[in-house]
């Protein structure tokens, strides 16, 4: 909750730091908003809105950072991905969750999906990453 009542800028720089410290890949950011009847309602050290959107702003922008920062520690890393879609923008791939929770793009077809594979981490992308299939060994296979 950003702006919540009587919350200071440096209140609001701490939360940044520690989001950064944790290294927080998502963040879920939304501004205060009084509710009648609720004690926070009637605080006198409301945030002004236009303070709580740009302290929205600023986490979302620290949140993207963040992200990308985990998506590119992942490149050569071995995860494995549940095949969940197909998306329409790159043909001969498909979209996944990775166990890290991470968005992956794979070479892959509609039957894939449903299946979960072995990938090696190639690339960070703005969402997630993309990735090469993984052979097994002949003694895993």
């Amino acid at each position: 909750i950003v702006g919540f009542p009587g919350e200071t800028e440096e209140d609001f720089r701490r939360t940044l730091a520690t989001c950064h410290a944790a290294g927080f890949m998502r963040i879920h950011v939304f501004p205060f908003s009084p509710r009648r009847g609720t004690p926070a309602s009637g605080y006198v050290t409301q945030v002004a809105a236009n303070e709580k959107k740009e302290r929205c702003l600023r986490l979302a922008e620290l949140e993207q950072q963040l992200a990308r920062r985990y998506y590119q520690e992942l490149v050569g890393k071995f995860l494995s991905v549940l095949v969940e879609a197909r998306p329409a923008s790159r043909p001969g791939f498909v979209l996944g969750t990775a166990c890290r929770y991470v968005p992956v793009e794979l070479p892959g077809t509609r039957n894939d999906v449903g299946e979960l594979v072995e990938v090696q981490a190639e690339r960070p992308l703005e969402l997630g990453v993309s990735a090469v299939r993984r052979e097994l060994s002949a003694c895993r296979r």
